[in-house]
């Protein structure tokens, strides 16, 4: 039994508490007692002699019990102490307490509705998620059962799943970067040699191809698309710093005597190439064709000249007549590239036309160029011996 007073658990024929000393229920214990003894001086042949012989328990033992019993604090109880409270009455025989009464209709009621809400709860999971059982599991503890849709419909939130950035995203975004590296380092060194180009792309390939697979291989949940936008802008400036610090700019002066050399070098091969007999007009698409490239690297060693020509500066400086034969050579080699360009051009154009139409094309599109080059060559001549 319980104690009225500290609900302390004490044997069932104890008459003090254990734990705080008052009396447990006095009076009803003498009131057993009393029936015990009328017990024994009766017959035990028949039940029915034995229940009429038990005296009915006076007003004023229910009344004090009931006083007792209103001085406990039946929030506090749990569920297991009120149903063994309540057989306590009904064993005694006497009235259970209204309080008492409300407090477990009241319990019922509040497991009802939550095992209700819990029931829902199941049955939303099972739509969302099959398989699931949707059945609620019944729970004799209170409060573990209005605990249970709480935790049930934290479970039914969907928390979106972070994901990191995809492979093919950062693929794509390594390269553009690659591309623009490179285009920011030629446009600093301010070069258009295909052979640096050349080794250069296939630089800037491989550095982002090695800093894909390094994200690749160490992708997860935190390689965000803002995270990897910030080691992109990382690798650039990285390795734009060492392609400016492995590949120096010469000086103005050696890289316009460097470019002239190429200039001459190619215009040299160019002459060999057409210094030959012409018989028919695929001579001319043939020896056309074959300078095309040399053409092609004439106009960037001449890009070259030009901007070495500008950052150069010259100690004395050079006279205004000087200045002028100077660009004026410019004007003749850049002309004179821009028909061979053309020539080249027309040299597909009339590769296209049928054997019969070659002649005609050539005498009337290809040797009016023929002539205004030796004519450009000439007054080059001229103003080499003015110089």
């Amino acid at each position: 039994m319980f104690c009225n007073y500290c609900r302390a658990s004490n044997p069932d024929d104890a008459v003090y508490c254990s734990a705080c000393g008052r009396t447990i229920r006095s009076s009803l214990k003498n009131k057993a007692a009393e029936t015990q003894n009328v017990a024994k001086d009766l017959p035990f042949s028949s039940s029915e002699k034995l229940a009429t012989a038990i005296p009915a328990i006076p007003s004023s033992v229910a009344k004090s019990s009931v006083e007792e019993s209103s001085s406990w604090d039946l929030a506090k109880m749990g569920d297991q102490e009120l149903e063994q409270l309540r057989e306590a009455y009904q064993k005694l025989l006497v009235a259970i307490p209204s309080a008492l009464q409300s407090e477990i209709e009241k319990r019922t009621r509040q497991d009802r509705v939550l095992e209700a809400k819990d029931s829902r709860v199941s049955e939303n999971r099972t739509e969302g998620s099959p398989g699931l059982d949707s059945h609620p599991i019944p729970s004799t503890n209170l409060r573990q059962t209005s605990e249970r849709p709480r935790v049930a419909d934290e479970s039914t939130e969907i928390v979106p799943e972070r994901k990191g950035t995809s492979g093919w995203v950062i693929l794509g975004i390594f390269l553009a970067v690659a591309f623009a590296m490179e285009a920011s380092f030629l446009a600093l060194r301010q070069t258009s040699n295909e052979e640096i180009v050349y080794h250069l792309t296939e630089l800037v390939l491989y550095s982002a191809l090695a800093g894909w697979g390094l994200l690749l291989a160490v992708s997860g949940r935190w390689l965000t698309l803002k995270r990897v936008l910030l080691i992109a802008g990382v690798f650039y400036v990285g390795g734009l710093s060492c392609f400016l610090l492995a590949f120096p700019r010469a000086p103005a002066s050696d890289r316009y005597h460097r470019a002239l050399l190429e200039f001459h070098s190619i215009g040299k091969q160019i002459g060999q190439i057409e210094n030959r007999e012409y018989h028919s007009p695929q001579d001319h698409i043939d020896a056309l064709l074959q300078i095309e490239p040399l053409v092609k690297r004439w106009r960037q060693t001449m890009v070259e000249v030009q901007r070495a020509s500008s950052d150069l500066r010259l100690s004395p400086p050079p006279t205004e007549a000087h200045e002028v034969q100077f660009h004026q050579m410019l004007s003749l080699l850049n002309e004179g590239i821009s028909l061979k360009e053309q020539e080249v051009a027309l040299a597909h154009a009339m590769q296209n036309l049928p054997p019969e139409q070659q002649q005609q094309f050539l005498d009337s599109r290809l040797m009016p160029l023929f002539q205004h080059e030796r004519d450009l060559r000439n007054r080059a001549l001229d103003l080499q011996r003015k110089d």
